[in-house]
């Protein structure tokens, strides 16, 4: 009798702060999470648009409050593409979000919430894959 394994699909993020702390600390929680991968990280607005556009994550988490005007830019440039990742922003205001990000969340919630919703968006993710 032969044994089939199932083989999930990888989901792939990529992280946009002007922080490096906290991308390394967000980093840290995320690779205890099996099936997600940290693809690359960015603090400014050139570096990141390259980089997802080279690394094609499934998901761009972005505080655009420490990136200002160019968080909203990010925003803008990654989700015109074609393949356009799922968008995740930590802001600490909702003003001139009229469009663009997936999920919006509040500066102020604790990195556990951020990792929270991460691990629901990979169950969905992974349960796409089996069908």
């Amino acid at each position: 009798m032969n044994t089939v394994e199932l083989a999930l699909k990888t989901m792939r993020v990529f992280l946009v702060d002007g922080s490096r702390l906290l991308n390394e600390g967000l980093s840290e929680r995320l690779v205890e999470l099996p099936g997600l991968e940290v693809v690359g990280e960015a603090d400014n607005l050139a570096d990141a648009v390259r980089e997802i556009r080279l690394q094609t994550p499934d998901v761009v988490m972005l505080d655009v409050s420490l990136l200002g005007k160019s968080g909203l830019d990010l925003v803008n440039a990654v989700t015109r593409e074609e393949t356009a990742p799922f968008v995740m922003v930590l802001a600490g205001n909702v003003s001139g979000f009229e469009a663009g990000p997936d999920i919006l969340l509040y500066k102020a919630s604790s990195v556990a919430s951020a990792v929270a919703i991460l691990e629901n968006l990979l169950r969905h993710f992974q349960a796409s894959e089996e069908s």
